[in-house]
């Protein structure tokens, strides 16, 4: 069956899924990968500072990626691209937006107890979300907060086929 052929509620939620396997992916790759010269801490610098027995997670916010930001938040232009075009996030409009985008993450960092420094990975474009190194409780701190939708364990996943 196609995707095209499928109720839009059903296509967006196909769309989600492909994000979350790919950031995921991408993810795993950025924690085996080393800091670049010049590039700061690095996870190697976030790990250390971390207490013993955190690991990563990802959070997935509830506010929608800016490539599909429709304009429903007043004061926030919609920054997806329209019918045949494609979207750009160098636009003033998808700046807010990636701005506001990363103060609602910080927001449920700070509500939950967790230091900005535990994050690893900061997302606003195809997914809304970021990557953090957390204690277990840390990371179910930051799951019962409003704007979050999913926080999850983070790990090296493998195609199988």
């Amino acid at each position: 069956m196609e995707v095209n052929n499928l109720p839009r509620k059903y296509g967006s939620r196909i769309l989600l899924i492909l994000a979350i396997v790919a950031l995921m992916a991408v993810s795993a790759m950025t924690i085996g990968a080393a800091p670049e010269a010049g590039a700061g801490d690095g996870i190697d610098g976030v790990a250390a500072r971390m207490p013993a027995g955190s690991r990563s997670f990802v959070v997935l916010m509830k506010l929608d990626p800016a490539a599909v930001y429709d304009g429903s938040i007043e004061g926030l232009e919609a920054t997806k691209a329209g019918q045949g075009e494609k979207f750009d996030a160098k636009t003033a409009a998808a700046e807010d937006y990636a701005a506001y985008s990363l103060a609602q993450q910080d927001a449920a960092l700070t509500a939950a107890g967790v230091a900005k420094s535990a994050v690893t990975n900061r997302y606003t474009t195809a997914l809304n979300g970021f990557s953090a190194l957390m204690s277990a409780e840390q990371a179910e701190a930051v799951a019962r907060q409003p704007g979050v939708a999913m926080v999850m364990k983070d790990g090296w996943r493998q195609p199988m086929t």
